[in-house]
């Protein structure tokens, strides 16, 4: 987590720069919003991947998806402005489809190999 704290902070060069208590606070707490969002984005999309994954017959046992923790942040344009207005008409059934690896011709899936 700190980690991802660090990139999203990078603009001040991971400092509290505010003179004010109430400014440093203001400004630790919106990076907060901004772990816990990028933390449940990613929470949605893992358990639609590995719900995809299991359809396709993949074995994935929850002991390897509890050492899964949703903090990557490559996907996700750290430059720029943050706007946390609400949009209506989002709705989380309605998801982006998922960039699925595709297997080389010849390559066995994981459940072939199994058989």
């Amino acid at each position: 987590m700190h980690a991802l704290a660090r990139q999203l902070f990078f603009g001040r060069l991971g400092e509290l720069r505010d003179r004010a208590l109430e400014d440093q606070i203001h400004r630790a707490s919106c990076l907060h919003l901004l772990i816990a969002a990028i933390a449940a984005w990613n929470t949605i999309y893992l358990t639609e991947a590995f719900a995809t994954l299991r359809r396709q017959g993949e074995e994935i046992s929850e002991t390897t998806i509890a050492h899964i923790a949703p903090l990557g942040w490559e996907h996700v344009n750290l430059i720029g402005k943050y706007q946390f207005a609400p949009q209506p008409g989002r709705s989380l059934e309605n998801l982006r489809p998922l960039r699925m690896k595709e297997r080389a011709e010849g390559e066995k899936t994981p459940q072939d190999a199994v058989n």
